[in-house]
């Protein structure tokens, strides 16, 4: 990594210095080479015979070091060649507190610095919790560590066959040690018995449900438990003498069958709040981010025999589950696990009486829909067998039973796949959630339904779960039952439905044109969305539905729609219809629309948040809580995204303070959280219609329009349609928005205003392809700058602004774009968030600003604006002012400063690169040569005061040209900054009126963490004879 950094760089290798390689390295000649080895083509840092002889003492003396750094390291592995297996040191050993004592499995490792215990088995037999401690832990691979505050408990472990023989250690609690298997030490005693006779083996695991290691034995206790006695069994494989008898160490022979494992133990496993953390980052990519339609070659394949294996038998479509290679007939049953699982369940119900009650009608309801059947006692399994463990989940918002009862394909036994694991997941066949919920709210007219597809006879016996009419004694009364159907919780399902419904759509794209274009671009996983502008075709569409999968034998049920008409017409027909009410209103009707609860008699989208509210109510005050928060927050379209960006917010200050997943957090972060919570209650007031309301006769135009907005905290953009109809009333309509936290590297608010307008122009894209308004698009920002940038010729800016001016041009017209005052501008919402209650009830965010109800002649008008601010982003271009100076056009440093360690040689070589210049334009030599004289040297130092300034204070010295004052946010409002004749920044004091110097009574403002100030305050230094900080001052 180093010697990478230096080679890149061209640094000396032996010195680091930028000024010369190692072959003219003065300090090289000086000390004659490499201290530890001689050689001259390296210094001892980049000495690899030091590294490795101090590597070789680290481990060999890693019993008598000290942690004195907290970091822990752990990196034990275990791997397995292609035809030999390699062992490590694993004792069976017997824990033991008090009275309790349990068998478990230890390894013994010098690579770990510390001793730790699985936290579930630590907690299972009560080890007493000495103190915490917070170490920072390094894993395989890590580069850096991740901080943990960890328990640290006290455990005795002793030997199976000799009680008296024990260790008492003090080890850290981790909640998973190793998620690889580590088999057991099953070696061909045969083999060794010569070399093994008298040796009793400390491991004697012989099953791999026992095979998991519960305690690791760090460099802290690893010499109390090894004796240092070893024996060789044969050239690989040796035996060491440990308290718990003879451990067996390296190559023992033939490998299993089903086992190629590499692996390092890790201490920490965050792989729920990564998932929620990958579905809260994906559902706001949405809208913005390209979707791959293309499949790769695993993909086809498995669409390839998808297509194969499909069945059109009895009037029904029968499918097999996609088995990965040889895992059908290894499968495990999983017959303990969900036993005990299910005598939980039982425990429960006994319990709660409502429960069993509400559970039993789902189970009945599904034997009674053929969706379940009960196994027969005479049923011989000749393949794979699965039982499927199953809990209920309590949702409020169902329309018809509140509870749901899922189902577990990812239970398994330890060492043994799942279900889940044995499958494929199939291609992503369905179309794209933000696409089907834009559309959805085009029509008046809208209805949802759902789908089911039978499943193959030989892959039925893979779905088996346990079922009981007597939970007091579950035990006499235990049932089997198995799905008929493509059942949720496995995870092809979505597949194999999406695959059945489009494999049978082919049929009638000829006969039902209009229809089947619906279904094969409308269906998502099991539900259809559709939609038309009167009932008479809705009707039509959904009669057409029916007969296209009655052929199919699939039924459809669960009809919902906005329209008591079309209700009526579907009850008349013998539609299956749900109906009930929810939890928030009396008689009203909800449903779920893609996750979105859907009101149908008040035809609105609205939020329902009592699963929410209730597990805030059980929270603490946690980074893991706030994010598992964030997790539970479906917003496709944006509709509270000022809500909401607030919580963004909050989650990025969490990141930037590195603080650990279950550490409190600081009240500068905890308060605002608190307060957001507290107005999660009102969140169900908010909603909005389901329909834009576009489609009449009357309507004589249609446009969209996106404004866009930012923040030092955020930026983003929210989209509106402007309906004009004949009679010249004009109405608007809330689309969509999406917003994004601003950067934590710095940037200059105009940049900032630029990547929300190009957050603008890609939602923007998305919506009028999807909606059909290519041509209707109008695009409004209340910055100037990016106003005249989006204006410009895209060869003329910088990187940053080049490329993201041309994607905004290849995006939008250039003369699409208006500018809009910032209080008239609703993304300003956006950009600082917003209440609940002031969202609510905010005519700004729900119906665009006043302007979108004017015509478009008493629309803003873009006067001609002073955009000498624009020159920060232009490319270097040199221009001759006369025949003495020489200025930039824009920013681009002319030097590295980094590489000066002199004030006044930075300002000679700056003088003689502007002397260039001249002489290069004018092709004039007679007036500049010699050494650089004063005028000269005050150019060059202006020309950095100015480019250091216009770096750190860049937006300061834009609000001051443009306003004469700087922003309430600024970090230097309170020193009272403003620009000097020459554009110099300057700070005002007390002593304005005294008869001092300029530079005395208004000094020129410079940041202190600049290279540039600190050669100013060495050179000072140096002239003061090194004096004191108040003399050099």
């Amino acid at each position: 990594m180093k010697r990478d950094h230096l080679k890149r760089n061209k640094l000396c290798f032996f010195c680091f210095s930028g000024r010369h390689s190692i072959a003219f390295c003065p300090k090289l000649k000086k000390e004659k080479g490499c201290s530890f080895c001689g050689l001259k083509s390296h210094s001892k840092t980049l000495c690899y015979r030091f590294h490795q002889n101090n590597s070789d003492k680290t481990t060999s003396n890693s019993r008598k070091e000290e942690s004195d750094d907290s970091v822990a390291s752990v990196s034990s592995c275990q791997t397995e060649t292609k035809t030999q297996r390699v062992l490590l040191k694993t004792a069976s050993v017997v824990a033991r507190y008090n009275k309790q004592f349990r068998n478990c499995r230890l390894l013994a490792d010098t690579a770990a610095q510390m001793s730790f215990v699985v936290g579930k088995f630590s907690r299972l037999l009560k080890f007493p919790v000495i103190r915490k401690e917070k170490l920072s832990v390094y894993s395989f691979e890590d580069t850096s560590p991740v901080e943990k505050t960890f328990n640290v408990v006290k455990i005795r472990l002793e030997n199976k066959d000799d009680s008296n023989s024990y260790l008492e250690i003090e080890a850290l609690e981790t909640e998973k040690i190793s998620a690889a298997h580590i088999p057991p030490p099953d070696i061909n005693i045969s083999i060794y018995s010569k070399h093994l006779k008298g040796l009793k083996l400390a491991d004697t695991t012989t099953s791999n449900s026992d095979a998991n290691v519960s305690v690791l034995i760090g460099a802290d206790n690893y010499y109390d438990v090894m004796t240092g006695r070893i024996k060789r069994i044969s050239r690989k494989l040796v035996a060491a003498e440990s308290l718990y008898g003879w451990c067996l160490i390296g190559i023992s022979g033939p490998r299993y069958k089903n086992s190629s494992d590499s692996f390092a133990m890790k201490v920490v496993v965050e792989e729920d709040i990564s998932k929620q953390l990958e579905a809260f980052w994906q559902l706001e990519n949405l809208g913005i981010e390209p979707v791959n339609e293309n499949l790769n070659c695993k993909d086809n394949k498995n669409l390839q025999e998808f297509e194969e294996n499909i069945q059109f038998r009895d009037g029904r479509y029968v499918v097999k589950l996609p088995w990965k290679d040889n895992l059908k007939e290894s499968l495990d049953n999983n017959y303990e696990i969900a036993h005990e699982r299910f005598s939980k369940l039982c425990h429960k119900f006994k319990n709660d009486q409502s429960l069993y009650t509400e559970y039993k009608n789902v189970i009945d309801s599904y034997v009674e829909q053929n969706i379940v059947e009960r196994v027969p006692n005479s049923n011989v399994v000749g393949g794979a067998e699965f039982y499927l463990p199953h809990r209920a989940v309590i949702r409020h918002d169902r329309v018809s039973s509140k509870l749901r009862i899922v189902f577990d394909a990812s239970s398994h036994k330890r060492g043994k796949f799942s279900l889940n694991d044995s499958l494929h997941i199939g291609p992503n066949l369905y179309p794209d959630l933000f696409e089907l919920l834009l559309s959805f709210r085009k029509h008046p007219i809208a209805f949802t339904v759902d789908i089911n597809v039978e499943l193959d006879d030989s892959d039925k016996n893979v779905t088996k779960f346990f079922w009981t009419d007597n939970p007091e004694s579950f035990s006499e009364s235990l049932e089997v039952l198995r799905f008929n159907r493509v059942l949720f919780g496995i995870n092809s399902s979505p597949f194999l439905l999406t695959a059945t419904i489009k494999y049978h759509l082919k049929k009638y794209s000829s006969l039902f044109p209009q229809t089947h274009e619906l279904l094969n671009k409308f269906v998502y996983v099991d539900d259809v969305l559709g939609g038309q502008s009167t009932v008479a075709s809705a009707y039509t569409t959904s009669v057409e539905c029916v007969q296209i999968f009655s052929e199919a034998n699939v039924p459809l049920h669960k009809w919902a729609t906005n329209s008591a008409e079309l209700r009526e017409l579907w009850e008349k027909n013998g539609f299956s219809i749900e109906t009930s009410s929810n939890s928030i209103g009396q008689n009203m009707i909800n449903y779920k629309v893609l996750g979105i609860s859907w009101d149908t008699d008040r035809d609105v989208f609205y939020f329902d948040i009592e699963n929410l509210l209730s597990f805030i109510s059980k929270g603490t005050d946690t980074k893991r809580f706030l994010l598992q928060v964030a997790g539970r927050i479906f917003d496709p379209l944006g509709l509270i995204a000022p809500y909401v960006i607030r919580l963004k917010v909050l989650i990025q200050n969490v990141w930037e303070m590195g603080l650990l997943w279950d550490q409190e957090m600081p009240q500068i972060v905890k308060n605002p959280f608190k307060e957001w919570c507290h107005e999660l209650k009102d969140l169900h007031l908010v909603s909005i219609p389901h329909f834009y309301d576009f489609t009449d006769s009357n309507v004589v135009d249609v446009q969209l329009h996106s404004f866009s907005d930012s923040s030092k905290k955020a930026y983003g953009t929210v989209i509106y349609f402007r309906v004009v109809r004949t009679d010249g009333t004009i109405s608007t309509s809330f689309v969509t928005s999406k917003s994004r936290v601003a950067p934590l590297k710095t940037l200059s608010l105009p940049r900032l205003e630029l990547m929300g307008a190009l957050l603008s122009a890609r939602l923007c894209d998305k919506v009028s392809k999807t909606l059909k308004f290519e041509k209707s698009c109008f695009f409004h920002t209340d910055s100037f700058i990016v106003y005249h940038w989006i204006q410009g010729e895209p060869f003329r800016f910088k990187p940053f602004v080049k490329n993201r001016r041309e994607e905004i041009q290849k995006l939008t017209e250039p003369s699409k774009w208006h500018h809009c005052p910032g209080k008239e501008n609703p993304a300003d919402i956006l950009s600082r968030g917003i209440s609940v209650r002031e969202l609510k009830d905010s005519e700004l965010w729900w119906h665009g600003p006043p302007l979108l109800k004017q015509t478009e002649q008493f629309w803003p008008k873009i006067e001609k604006q002073n955009v000498s601010s624009l020159n920060m982003e232009l490319k270097s271009k040199f221009r001759d002012i006369s025949q003495n100076e020489v200025i930039l056009e824009n920013r681009e440093k002319l030097l590295n400063i980094d590489t000066f360690s002199s004030y006044l040689k930075l300002l000679r070589v700056t003088a003689f690169v502007f002397r260039y210049i001249y002489i290069y334009n004018t092709r004039n030599t007679l007036k500049k040569r010699g050494a650089v004289n004063t005028e000269e040297l005050k150019k060059s130092e202006e020309y950095w005061i100015k480019e250091i300034q216009k770096e750190t204070y860049g937006s300061e010295i834009i609000d001051l040209e443009e306003t004469q004052k700087v922003s309430d946010c600024s970090k230097i409002r309170f020193l009272v900054p403003y620009l000097d004749d020459r554009q110099i920044l300057r700070i005002k004091g007390r002593l304005d009126e005294s008869e001092l110097s300029l530079d005395e009574k208004q000094p020129i403002l410079l940041p202190q963490n600049s290279k540039f100030t600190e050669l100013l305050i060495l050179r000072e230094h140096t002239k003061n004879f090194y004096s004191g900080v108040t003399t050099t001052l």
